[in-house]
């Protein structure tokens, strides 16, 4: 799965961490491992992201877009 597929920020309740992630059916995938069910997480867009692996494989996949100029 490349890093292009994580198009969504996700939030369960009662949790600060905002992870990116990518719908798989009703649930959700996270590149750091977690998987939400349907009615688990809510999608938080303008949200910055808070998990440290989710932001690490983010900030990696914006380094290597190759948007150099």
């Amino acid at each position: 799965m490349d890093d292009s597929s994580y198009a969504l920020r996700i939030r369960t309740s009662g949790s600060s961490l905002v992870h990116i992630a990518e719908r798989t059916g009703t649930s959700a995938r996270t590149p750091c491992g977690f998987s939400p069910a349907a009615g688990y997480y809510t999608v938080v867009a303008a949200a910055p992201v808070t998990c440290p692996q989710c932001r690490d494989r983010a900030d990696a996949a914006l380094a290597g877009s190759g948007d150099r100029r």
